[in-house]
């Protein structure tokens, strides 16, 4: 039981603290288990918040970012010309970027018109 005693040249007996009784093998362990179990527990609370929160607006504004690109006129001139452009992805899953000037030109939609439609009713209850 006690601890273990050592003798030196005079005879006096000392005690070696070795703090073995003060180890409890089982708490890092399970201080780490509970430490990964709340990071999982956060995570997947902000996945839940994403597509109700403030989240949702941040993920979809494309990034855009100023370009200047080197544009050869008709005539072999030479000029740069900025254009704003939205980092994307290409068919192949790349990033690319896309140029914002053909966003910024599409058409501007006419004014709102009510189109009246009759849909067919299923022939089983009519």
């Amino acid at each position: 039981g006690g601890p273990a005693r050592s003798s030196d040249e005079e005879g006096d007996q000392e005690d070696i603290v070795t703090g073995h009784d003060k180890i409890d093998p089982g708490r890092l362990p399970a201080k780490i288990f509970r430490g990964a179990t709340h990071m999982v527990i956060v995570f997947w609370a902000l996945g839940l918040a994403m597509p109700f929160s403030r989240f949702k607006e941040l993920n979809s504004r494309p990034l855009i970012t100023d370009v200047v690109e080197e544009v050869l006129d008709p005539d072999g001139q030479e000029h740069e010309e900025e254009v704003q452009a939205a980092i994307g992805s290409g068919p192949d899953g790349l990033p690319m970027l896309v140029p914002y000037r053909y966003i910024l030109e599409l058409p501007a939609l006419a004014e709102p018109e009510l189109v009246s439609v009759a849909w067919p009713a299923p022939p089983g209850l009519v």
